[in-house]
């Protein structure tokens, strides 16, 4: 058999990485803050994030040829003689702080635009209507450019064509007239927030959709004596089609069922069930051949599948389960109770549990 070197793997890796970005499904939302990525000025870009600095003003590049690591950083005090480039900005010291955001800083002649950019992959079985994004845009450094600078989110449904998101998801700073492109003695000096904005784009299921946040100077084409911003606390909701069944469960799944065997059944354990915009009967059920029974009451009768009838279109209802008597010494695991009902996506919830061997009896002497 063929073995695949490490630097083999990390290629395949990193091509699935390229391929399906950041995963959401219909319901779902993302979040990133950059903690993550440390304090390296030249610190690796979340998974599915990646960042560039070679484009005109204004203009958004290519999330394919994007690179993946910032290539600079600052925080207090940022120098009025900083270099351009794509930074990775510590609300704090540069070296230490652990609240971090990305963005950029032009000169004169390079950095005219700074792009942070994702890539969105519909992982779930239904549409995505619509996004729910908020985020935050931090200034580090004044600058004294008189167009001032600012940070307007795209969107593309193949990583190089971009469609602006609009005024809604455009943040502008005025210049700083007399800063002498001064950093703050605590940085960020400045925080502007856009918060709950619908980006209006639907994204199939199994299809990507690009977002990439452009910082550049206002108006005009001179870029020295730039302001230092970033984005930060980025979070994505992917919104539902209205009126779309939907059956939620939690938790998912359920562990440690146990008795002694001859001494069956287990204690009980419980899920909270819950269904909107239902048009037919929830089932809760388990196969018969399996190991666990449900009730819909605690202490009542147990059985391998319950009905719900929706009220307006709801349920909501707790589930109650055990595993059942008389079973052979043995682990009886990952098997699901399965929650359905027409137009909705199945929900299930996974049970494990153990029947352990009779104790012997205790030999006094």
């Amino acid at each position: 058999m063929k073995k695949i070197s490490l630097i083999g793997c990390l290629l395949i890796i990193s091509t699935l990485i390229a391929l399906y970005g950041v995963n959401i499904a219909a319901g779902g939302t993302v979040t990133q803050d950059f903690d993550g990525i440390g304090t390296s000025a030249t610190a690796t870009m979340p998974t599915g994030w990646k960042a560039d600095n070679s484009q005109g003003v204004r203009t958004v590049g290519s999330y394919t040829s994007a690179g993946t690591a910032t290539t600079q950083r600052a925080g207090n005090n940022m120098s009025s003689t900083a270099q351009n480039g794509i930074y990775n900005f510590g609300a704090g010291p540069e070296d230490t702080a652990t609240d971090r955001a990305v963005g950029g800083i032009s000169s004169g002649n390079a950095s005219k635009s700074v792009n942070i950019y994702v890539q969105l992959t519909n992982n779930g079985s239904s549409t995505i209507n619509n996004f729910t994004i908020s985020y935050n845009v931090e200034k580090y450094r004044m600058g004294t450019n008189s167009a001032g600078f600012s940070i307007q989110m795209y969107y593309s449904t193949d990583g190089s064509t971009w469609t602006s998101a609009g005024s809604n998801f455009l943040t502008s700073f005025t210049s700083d007239p007399g800063s002498g492109n001064a950093g703050y003695a605590s940085a960020p000096g400045e925080t502007k927030y856009v918060t709950n904005q619908t980006l209006d784009v639907s994204l199939a299921s199994g299809s990507s959709l690009y977002l990439a946040w452009n910082y550049s100077v206002t108006s005009g084409t001179t870029t020295s004596s730039a302001q230092a911003l970033g984005i930060d606390d980025v979070s994505i909701q992917a919104n539902q089609e209205s009126g779309v069944p939907t059956i939620s469960v939690d938790p998912s799944s359920l562990t440690g069922f146990s008795y002694v065997s001859g001494s069956g059944p287990s204690s009980e354990q419980s899920f909270s069930l819950t269904g909107s915009n239902l048009t037919s009967n929830l089932t809760v059920s388990i196969d018969s051949d399996k190991h666990f029974e449900i009730s819909s009451t605690s202490g009542g009768t147990f059985v391998h599948s319950l009905s719900y009838t929706p009220s307006s279109g709801s349920v909501s209802a707790t589930v109650y389960v055990r595993m059942k008597a008389g079973l052979a010494p043995g682990d009886y695991n990952n098997e699901n109770i399965v929650c359905a009902s027409e137009g909705a996506t199945s929900q299930y919830v996974t049970c494990s549990g153990t029947v352990l061997e009779t104790q012997p009896p205790v030999l006094h002497i």
